[in-house]
């Protein structure tokens, strides 16, 4: 008996391996916990991992797929005489996409409106830089409801502070700023976006900050595959700002000549640099943060050299990986 690691869609699944032989009956602890509705009627395995010696539905002693499973995976392709893995673990739902950005500049009040389309798994980020050492924000309301804060970087004679409201009101409504002490210029900018995990919807570890005084203000965020990376810089003074290869302009606006303020996007990766080119050196802050996207259930079933992906509450087919002839996925230690 061992602990393997299987590693499904990049994330690591600790994993409880029984062996057994044929027509031996499966020993191991049993209770009701497991929640894939994978298993026997009353017998549930509390590692989130079920295996069988062979489909067999007459045996009494063995765990089998079940038939919700078997229906999904085309007839013909299960090997009766191999061990059936299954395996629960998560997948993107979908592909994080871009909805709509807009800003707003102001001297000592900020507000500006945005429309949020009617989309599955909404987030809306809203970003303000202002100028002032005490100019910190005190509240942000979007069509009237509070939004928490998640960072603030300041720099010198500035900051910038991100806010986010996770499922916004489908619409045109307008963002209100309301600072503690008055600032003596501001911009603020907003993104929604959609397909974006709605409990978790940024990277762990993901955010990062950085200040400086430069034409070059630059960040590093730890991404993944399938994730993005949002920036959002200000810099203070009358320049302008070229976006950074590979990144894409989602704002840039200026107050006065005073102050100015973009937000980018690009692609998550296992490591992301967001920068952007200032025409002078000024003082600058920058932040980025990684967007998860939304996730739903699978079951990854293993039987001889061939991965069957299913939805974790349907059991719709979602694709198929053959490892090749002599493939073991039997053994969920080899497995990817």
């Amino acid at each position: 008996m061992g602990i393997p690691v299987a590693i499904i869609d990049g994330l690591g699944f600790y994993t409880r391996a029984w062996k057994v032989t044929p027509s031996q009956r499966l020993v191991a602890s049993w209770n009701d916990g497991w929640h894939g509705g994978l298993g026997e009627t009353k017998r549930r395995s509390p590692d989130r991992y079920l295996y069988g010696e062979k489909i067999d539905s007459s045996s009494a002693g063995y765990l089998r797929a079940h038939p919700k499973i078997l229906a999904s995976i085309e007839a013909g392709t299960i090997d009766a005489t191999l061990p059936v893995y299954c395996i629960e673990g998560v997948a993107a739902a979908a592909t994080i996409t871009f909805d709509a950005a807009a800003t707003g500049t102001g001297t000592t009040t900020l507000s500006w409106s945005h429309t949020v389309a009617n989309q599955a798994d909404r987030a809306l980020v809203v970003a303000v830089a202002a100028l002032g050492d005490s100019a910190e924000v005190k509240v942000i309301t979007f069509g009237g409801k509070p939004i928490p804060r998640r960072r603030v970087k300041t720099f010198t004679g500035g900051r910038v502070e991100l806010w986010y409201l996770i499922a916004p009101a489908v619409g045109t409504a307008t963002i209100t700023v309301t600072f503690l002490v008055a600032p003596t210029s501001c911009v603020g900018g907003s993104e929604s976006w959609y397909n974006v995990s709605q409990t978790a919807p940024f990277g762990a570890t993901a955010d990062n900050t950085a200040s400086g005084t430069s034409t070059a203000p630059s960040v590093t965020v730890v991404s993944a595959v399938g994730n993005v990376v949002l920036d959002f810089m200000a810099a203070a003074g009358n320049v302008t700002a070229t976006v950074g290869a590979g990144q894409t302009e989602r704002y840039n606006a200026i107050q006065g000549t005073a102050l100015r303020a973009a937000g980018s996007s690009e692609a998550g990766a296992a490591s992301v640099v967001m920068d952007w080119t200032l025409s002078s050196s000024v003082a600058w802050g920058t932040m980025g943060v990684s967007l998860t996207p939304a996730n739903i259930k699978v079951v990854n079933v293993l039987n001889g050299s061939r991965r069957y992906k299913l939805n974790g509450s349907s059991y719709a087919l979602m694709g198929t990986k053959y490892y090749g002839a002599g493939a073991q996925c039997g053994r969920p230690e080899l497995f990817e």
